[in-house]
């Protein structure tokens, strides 16, 4: 098949799914009931994780960024239940409590996560566990009954 042809051929069969309804995988991802849904798996994952004695703390990091900016930016977007306002609140005060009493215990380097000096597992999970209470509240006013 010639180049052109064949570019030819591509172009016509994205139209033709284009008009069939197919949709763009990554848009049906990129909505703020799939991260929220990514973001409460990240952190049960996070959870069950620091009940163990050697934690893998790169779990426990991977939240901060859900929790940071990615899910919110997505619920400011496209959210549509009525309590936005509610959810954006509680969101903004687990980050906020997320980074100050769990992040502050961790050590991020460029490879590795470790605890910071003079900090136990048992200080990062009591840590967690305090934000964990509110967070169980917010995935409930998230979480379609």
């Amino acid at each position: 098949m010639r180049p052109r042809t064949a570019l030819a051929a591509l172009a016509s069969a994205l139209l033709l799914a284009a008009a069939a309804g197919c949709e763009d995988p990554a848009a049906r991802k990129s909505t703020s009931k799939h991260l929220l849904a990514l973001q409460h798996r990240f952190w049960r994952e996070a959870r069950e994780d620091l009940r163990s004695d050697k934690p893998n703390l790169g779990a426990v990091m991977a939240v901060a960024g859900m929790v940071g900016e990615r899910t919110r930016l997505r619920i400011v977007r496209d959210y549509t239940a009525a309590n936005k306002d509610e959810v954006l609140a509680a969101l903004d005060a687990i980050r906020d409590a997320y980074q100050a009493q769990v992040l502050a215990k961790l050590d991020a380097g460029e490879y590795a996560v470790r605890l910071k000096p003079g900090v136990t597992v048992a200080q990062l999970r009591d840590a967690f566990d305090k934000i964990d209470v509110d967070y169980r509240k917010f995935e409930a006013m998230t979480t379609p009954q």
